[in-house]
């Protein structure tokens, strides 16, 4: 999330826990948490899914991939769509919308092997792999003290800390949607954190697809 520093592993965990590591492995089991019912308001327009289950069928993208479970729009790299144009990067996939400059949906995959001690990057720039005839959001174009709105992460920066290169692709632009302070800093961080620890406290693999679509 825009504007609130992530906290480091050590410091979620709690005192006793630094260092502990657990690789990805899947988990057969659904876990079912109040946390939604009792902290994510009916009315939130963004939308969370949080997969913890194994396929029953062959996908058609590899496992400890973002679309594992299936392209959500069937979104493909085709510039002719320029509101459901698929963009696979290393460290999560999304569908763009070029005529509302941000996108559909983001999917990433989690575990705890993703989240390492590489501080947050605050780079947000444009991101160049857009088709050059399409509009390039810059940093610039989210002005908080005029409109009153966060540059808010899709994927969070704290989910990609395992290396500097990874946290920094999380500050695309593409990777962007305009969120009320509110939403984005406490509503949404605390979902947030939420996933992050199934990954580190309950060795759980997260599939997650994220957005406005």
């Amino acid at each position: 999330a825009d504007r609130v520093p992530h906290a480091s592993r050590e410091q979620r965990r709690g005192p006793g826990r630094a260092g502990a590591r657990n690789p990805c492995r899947r988990r057969t089991q659904a876990r079912s948490r109040a946390f939604l019912a009792s902290k994510v308001p009916a009315a939130a327009v963004l939308v969370f899914s949080c997969m913890v289950l194994q396929a029953q069928q062959a996908p058609v993208y590899p496992e400890n991939t973002p679309l594992y479970f299936g392209n959500p729009s069937r979104a493909a790299a085709d510039v002719s769509d320029e509101d459901n144009y698929l963009m696979e990067k290393k460290q999560y996939t999304l569908s763009y919308s070029s005529t509302r400059h941000i996108p559909n949906w983001v999917a990433w995959h989690l575990c705890a092997a993703d989240l390492g001690k590489a501080g947050r990057a605050d780079t947000f720039r444009a991101d160049t792999q857009l088709p050059d005839q399409w509009y390039h959001v810059v940093k610039n174009d989210y002005q908080y003290a005029r409109f009153g709105f966060d540059r808010g992460h899709i994927c969070p920066s704290a989910d990609r800390t395992d290396s500097q290169e990874n946290n920094s692709a999380t500050f695309l632009m593409t990777n962007m949607v305009p969120q009320t302070a509110d939403n984005n800093r406490v509503t949404w961080e605390g979902l947030e954190e939420y996933a992050r620890d199934l990954a580190i406290d309950d060795g759980s693999e997260l599939y997650i697809i994220s957005g406005v679509y």
